[in-house]
């Protein structure tokens, strides 16, 4: 495996861990009631705004005439795991349309971040 592409992966690791650190500090808990939905909201909220600011960075990334493909790959990875993690919180307060938008929502952002990196660096997904 070249040098390259096990820094890639080295960075990918690294920033999916600290993004699970990171939501699980403030991960809303599993009991139901008005409390407990409203810090589901607020910890969705601030996933989907950490959610925005890397597509902006991916976005930047992107947009040079050689993207830097590893740093490329860890946003697109980031976003798919902060997707995943905003999900599973809707999953937990079904009748919360809020965050089921949001759930969507996060799911087309990583969807689409993978097809940004796909087109600009095919090896990276």
């Amino acid at each position: 495996m070249s040098w390259y592409r096990t820094t890639g992966l080295f960075i990918l690791l690294a920033g999916l861990l600290a993004c699970g650190c990171a939501s699980r500090r403030g991960a809303a808990p599993l009991e139901q009631g008005p409390a407990s939905t409203e810090r589901a909201l607020d910890e969705t909220r601030e996933l989907t705004r950490k959610m925005e600011q890397l597509e902006q960075e991916l976005a930047a990334t992107q947009a040079t005439a050689t993207p830097n493909c590893q740093r490329a790959q860890a946003l697109a990875g980031t976003i798919c795991h902060l997707s995943e993690r905003i999900c599973r919180i809707a999953d937990h307060h079904p009748a919360q349309a809020e965050l089921a938008q949001r759930c969507r929502d996060a799911k087309a952002s990583c969807e689409r971040s993978r097809v940004k990196v796909a087109v600009r660096c095919p090896m990276g997904f």
